[in-house]
C-alpha cells in the first residue's frame, strides 16, 4: 500500500505462519489479523479485518 507497516506476534512453525498489525494509509487505518502457508516459491494467507477476509497470494521473486 505504498508505506511501511510494522506488525506485531510473529509466529512461524514449518510452512504456516502468522502475525497482526494495522494498516495506515492517510487517515485511514484498520487492524487485521494474517494466517497463510509458505510451500516452495509460493505464499498464500488470508487477512482477517473489519472490512472482511482479504486473500493474498504472491510468488517469491528472484534477483
Amino acid at each position: 500500500m505504498g508505506g511501511e507497516n510494522p506488525f506485531t506476534g510473529g509466529k512461524a512453525n514449518g510452512s504456516n505462519f502468522e502475525f497482526a498489525g494495522t494498516l495506515k494509509k492517510g487517515f485511514s487505518k484498520f487492524d487485521y489479523t494474517a494466517r497463510g502457508t509458505v510451500s516452495g516459491d509460493d505464499l498464500k494467507a488470508t487477512a482477517i479485518t473489519k472490512f472482511g477476509i482479504l486473500q493474498i497470494t504472491g510468488v517469491r521473486a528472484y534477483a
